[in-house]
């Protein structure tokens, strides 16, 4: 085994069991990129296939040592092996975390909702406030900025009779929009 560059499977399985060096920088040399290559189909990083890769190290060397590594698969395709499935497990592992982390998102609490809803409130009164009239739009504005009665009748060169009368009928036709909408009758429900 002195010199060589390449070993048989049986001079790999041998110079385990000795704690050979020159055997585990070969294996790492020439069988470390394939697990890379195999892995990085299966979004591991090089990183990671390295931690995966030492990990398998360890479960081959066990094996050797113990005398349950069988030889009917060679050596390279033990480490593939393992590697891919250290990697399954640590994938299924981490999408449960990740299941559980979003089932608290799944779960909000009570000002969460209150906020979902009140959102979908805001949505559904500016969809039916921007299809009102320019008119209607600019009169609600204004008052709802708490600007005086009589400064929006000024501000549009009428009468404050008319300008109440106005405000009056565009928040009618508002509010009547927005209760005629499917979706106001799912919020009041779920309220």
């Amino acid at each position: 085994m002195i010199g060589r560059r390449t070993y048989t499977e049986k001079d790999i399985v041998a110079g385990l069991r000795q704690s050979d060096p020159r055997i585990v920088g070969f294996l790492y040399k020439n069988h470390l990129p394939a697990v890379v290559g195999y892995l990085k189909r299966y979004s591991c990083n090089e990183e990671e296939v390295r931690d995966l890769f030492q990990e398998a190290m360890m479960v081959l060397f066990q094996r050797i040592r113990s005398g349950n590594f069988s030889e009917v698969a060679s050596v390279k395709t033990f480490l593939i092996s393992v590697c891919r499935n250290l990697w399954f497990k640590k994938s299924r592992k981490l999408k449960e975390e990740q299941l559980n982390d979003d089932q608290e998102f799944l779960d909000p609490d009570k000002d969460t909702l209150e906020a979902i809803f009140q959102i979908a409130e805001y949505r559904l009164y500016f969809h039916y406030f921007n299809s009102l009239s320019e008119q209607c739009k600019g009169v609600l504005e204004k008052y709802f900025r708490k600007v005086p009665m009589q400064e929006i009748a000024d501000h549009f060169n009428t009468t404050l009779s008319y300008i109440r009368k106005k405000k009056f009928t565009c928040k009618e036709q508002l509010i009547q929009s927005i209760r005629h909408d499917p979706s106001f009758k799912e919020l009041i429900i779920n309220d």
